[in-house]
């Protein structure tokens, strides 16, 4: 195999044009639908990716306690399906929880209701009608074909509805790595692929409880109300059943992790194949976008 670094999916669809590339990795669903050339093909199917917002009520120097009538009032605030056709051509799916469908716990429930009403009296009940303004620092990315300024424009046009206001502030990854490490972001978005098939990697790192990442970059040593009981409980049970009972235990671990509204699962990409004829074995992999050994070509 010979690999080529290209910048953005236009470049890509060129290279696959010319015949300089048999294989294309990062296509998003818009830049496919105009591909015309008979020589290529192009495949869209379901994957296990996650693209999301995450909410720190530990940050430094917030204007509001973002405590879990606000956090619930801004996930009940964003047009979902309006992202998702705005970014990805209406090519992906949403997600109940931090867990992607087709994983263990994955798909139980239903994904949280765009209600813009609910919000407002969620804020009303916080003591927050006139709202405030929050930081969003963001990594400055085009990530499985979702651009995330585009993407964060339209949050921030939904969030002004309920009186946030969100000052943008788009970075490179290294700077949003260090930020959201150190003092925390109030509302920042970045995305999340698994490793491994299997539900324990995602609530040991979304799941607030010591240790893991997000529970961390939460602000869970300054704000220890973060924690929930429930869920070390949870995904020891779950990591000890059989599979049967597991995949009901990461069910619930799943509804718990959702009702924090701290991980805010926005979409779960389609994954573009875009090929030239006569390529065959594509196909998507819980552990890597695809899977090398199974290509063929003629």
């Amino acid at each position: 195999f010979i690999f080529l670094q290209s910048k953005d999916a236009v470049s890509q669809t060129q290279l696959l044009e010319s015949g300089s590339a048999d294989i294309a990795m990062q296509v998003d669903p818009t830049t496919a639908k105009n591909i015309t050339n008979e020589n290529i093909v192009v495949e869209t199917k379901p994957s296990f990716n996650m693209v999301y917002l995450a909410i720190s009520p530990g940050a430094k120097n917030l204007p509001h306690a973002l405590d879990a009538k606000i956090r619930e009032a801004i996930a009940s605030a964003i047009d979902y399906d309006g992202i998702i056709d705005l970014t990805v051509d209406g090519k992906a799916t949403r997600l109940a929880a931090p867990i992607p469908n087709g994983f263990p716990g994955g798909g139980v429930g239903e994904p949280i209701k765009y209600d813009v009403e609910k919000a407002k009296a969620l804020m009303q009940e916080a003591g927050v009608p006139d709202g405030f303004t929050l930081n969003a620092t963001y990594p400055n990315v085009n990530q499985y074909g979702v651009d995330y300024t585009l993407m964060m424009q339209k949050i921030q046009q939904d969030l002004a509805e309920i009186n946030i206001k969100l000052e943008l502030a788009p970075v490179e990854f290294s700077v949003w790595r260090e930020k959201v490490n150190g003092d925390g972001i109030p509302l920042t978005a970045v995305f999340f692929a698994p490793d491994y098939y299997g539900s324990s990697q995602y609530a040991q790192y979304f799941a607030m409880m010591d240790g893991t990442v997000w529970y961390k970059r939460a602000g869970g040593k300054s704000d220890p109300t973060l924690a929930n009981a429930e869920t070390p409980k949870l995904l020891a049970e779950a990591l000890a059943a059989p599979a049967d009972k597991s995949s009901e235990l990461f069910g619930k671990l799943a509804g718990v992790m959702a009702n924090d509204h701290v991980i805010l699962p926005i979409l779960s990409p389609d994954a573009v194949f875009a090929s030239r004829k006569g390529i065959g074995g594509l196909r998507f992999s819980a552990c890597c976008n695809m899977v090398l050994s199974d290509i063929t070509a003629e």
